[in-house]
């Protein structure tokens, strides 16, 4: 989830390889932002600038030359860099509020980023950051370039130079896997895989990257077999608990994902990965764990526990993910799709309009 990404990332700089049209009217902003897909999240990005540093990437209120001109249109240019400075939620409009702060370039000039990084590194931020806004952006050529930066360059990181080098693998496993290029991100796998023998928590790592390839050309027995070797390592060498039931719930996906899905494993390996999660409290994962299960008795025609398991799910939203309406919606519709295929309609409707003022919201 991009959002979920961007309030991970406050402090960290985000690149926009567009156009962006912006409005001094707050309230004609909000109404732009909520009409877009009632189910999905609505976002008011609050831009601040400073007009006394000399931007390369020029920025104009156009109203002037705008059709609209009530709408006070104010357009940045494609390309430009902004700080996240904060991100909070408005209970009343149900809008998220991320607050943006323009850049002057040379906080982060691509052609020379690697030096602009060792001060984020220095305050302990990821050296990692910038390609990964590249790569969310599409811009993989960048992100890949940045990422070689690093390989080259990495002895003025702090990190090791065997963690560096692996870590950059992984990265350049998700451009190339995101260009489509399967056969550049199986030889970035097993890179990390050769450089990781002696190192128990990476090398375990590297067999789940190298799994999601073979996932995403539906090779599901290869890719069941690295999930395996991973687990059976963090086993071994203790992992934590929330890495291991992420594992656990890969392991349960890929036999559902079966031609012939093998429910009974899939099942056991959900529920091992939801007990964990209920033992950490981590309760979007407990959601994802929950709504697993139940479309797996859908899958078994066994309704009234996928019901039981839907309703699960939702009072774990009710409870700790009460304004998030994506999650409602999702939730209600499920509910009311599982009521209608029982014949029981009374109930059906009931949800469905749940869902529809989850959507109205």
């Amino acid at each position: 989830m991009e959002l979920q990404i961007i309030r991970e990332n406050i402090g960290q700089l985000i690149f926009l390889n567009s156009f962006i049209s912006t409005s001094l009217e707050y309230e004609m902003a909000t109404a732009f932002s909520l009409s877009g897909d009632p189910s999905g999240e609505h976002i008011l990005f609050h831009i601040t600038v400073d007009k006394t540093i000399i931007n390369p990437k020029p920025f104009a209120d156009i109203s002037t030359v705008s059709q609209f001109v009530e709408e006070k249109e104010v357009l940045f240019m494609a390309g430009s860099i902004f700080e996240i400075k904060n991100v909070t939620f408005c209970e009343s409009s149900h809008v998220w509020i991320i607050k943006l702060h323009l850049c002057d370039d040379n906080a982060y000039e691509l052609n020379d980023v690697y030096q602009e990084d060792k001060t984020i590194v220095s305050d302990q931020k990821s050296p990692f950051s910038l390609a990964a806004a590249l790569l969310r952006m599409n811009l993989f050529d960048k992100a890949e370039k940045y990422y070689q930066q690093l390989l080259d360059n990495g002895s003025v990181i702090d990190i090791s130079s065997s963690d560096l080098t692996i870590n950059c693998f992984w990265r350049l496993i998700n451009v190339a896997r995101n260009r489509g290029d399967f056969d550049i991100a199986f030889a970035y796998s097993r890179l990390a895989i050769e450089q990781s023998p002696d190192r128990p928590e990476l090398l375990y790592r590297s067999h789940k990257y190298i799994s999601l390839n073979y996932l995403e050309i539906h090779s599901i027995s290869e890719a069941l077999e690295y999930q395996m070797k991973a687990l059976e390592i963090q086993q071994n060498i203790n992992d934590t608990k929330d890495q291991f039931a992420d594992t656990l719930f890969n392991i349960g996906f890929i036999y559902f994902s079966q031609i012939i899905p093998n429910i009974d494993s899939a099942l056991d390996y959900f529920f091992q990965a939801l007990n964990i999660y209920k033992e950490w409290n981590t309760y979007d994962e407990i959601i994802r764990c929950l709504n697993a299960i139940d479309e797996i008795y859908l899958n078994k025609k066994q309704k009234e526990l996928a019901l039981n398991y839907f309703l699960q799910a939702l009072q774990v939203i009710d409870e700790h993910f009460p304004s998030y309406l994506p999650y409602r919606f999702n939730s209600f519709e499920h509910i009311a799709e599982t009521y209608a295929s029982m014949h029981d309609y009374i109930q059906a409707m009931k949800y469905y309009d749940d869902a529809l003022n989850a959507k109205l919201k």
